[in-house]
C-alpha cells in the first residue's frame, strides 16, 4: 500500500505542469463566450504551455468582488476588464507597468490604458476591443457596451517584458487577440 501511494504521489508530481507551463487568465464580461475563447487560446498557445486556467465573471454578479479578489487581480497572469470595471488603485497595486518600447515592438500601434503619476504617463493595459466593435469573444450588445483592456499581473512569470523572466506568453496572447480578425 505504501509503495502504491508513493508511486501515485510521484506520478502526480512528475505530471503536474510547472509554473512556466501554466497560465491563468481572468475575464470580466457580461457576454463572454468562454468555450470559444478557451479554444482560441489553446489553438494559439506556445508548445511549452501545458495548461490554461480560465476564469470569468459577469461584472454585475453578486460574487464579482469575491472572485475578482480571489482569482483575478492578485493571481491571474492576464486580466481582461471592461473599462467601466477598471479601478486605478487596483491597477497601481496589482498590475505591471508596461515596457512601452517592448510592447510597441511586438504589437502594431497598440492603444494603452494609461495612468498619470506626477505628470508622467505610465501604460498599464492594452486595449483589445473598442466600444461597439464586433468581436468573436464579446457580444457588442452586452450590458457594459464597453472598451476592453488587458492587464498583466505584477507577479506573473509570463510577462518577461517587465521582469527578468524569459517567458512572454502573456504578450504573445495579447498580440494574437489585438490582431485577431484583422
Amino acid at each position: 500500500i505504501v509503495s502504491g501511494v508513493a508511486t501515485f504521489l510521484l506520478t502526480n508530481l512528475i505530471n503536474k505542469p510547472r509554473n512556466e507551463e501554466t497560465i491563468d487568465v481572468f475575464v470580466v464580461s457580461s457576454s463572454f463566450d468562454r468555450s470559444k475563447f478557451y479554444s482560441f487560446l489553446n489553438e494559439n498557445k506556445p508548445d511549452y504551455l501545458r495548461e490554461i486556467n480560465l476564469n470569468n465573471i459577469k461584472p454585475d454578479s453578486k460574487d464579482y468582488n469575491l472572485l475578482y479578489s480571489s482569482f483575478g487581480k492578485d493571481d491571474a497572469d492576464i486580466v481582461i476588464l471592461p473599462k467601466t470595471n477598471i479601478n486605478e488603485d487596483v491597477v497601481l497595486s496589482y498590475y505591471s507597468v508596461l515596457n512601452t518600447e517592448y510592447v510597441n515592438s511586438k504589437i502594431n500601434d497598440p492603444k494603452f490604458y494609461s495612468i498619470d503619476i506626477n505628470n508622467n504617463q505610465y501604460n498599464f493595459g492594452i486595449k483589445i476591443k473598442d466600444k461597439n466593435q464586433n468581436s468573436d469573444f464579446f457580444d457588442i450588445d452586452d450590458k457594459t457596451d464597453d472598451e476592453y483592456y488587458v492587464f498583466f499581473g505584477s507577479k506573473s512569470i509570463h510577462a518577461g517584458m517587465n521582469n527578468s523572466s524569459i517567458w512572454n506568453t502573456s504578450l504573445d496572447f495579447v498580440n494574437i487577440l489585438v490582431n485577431y480578425g484583422k
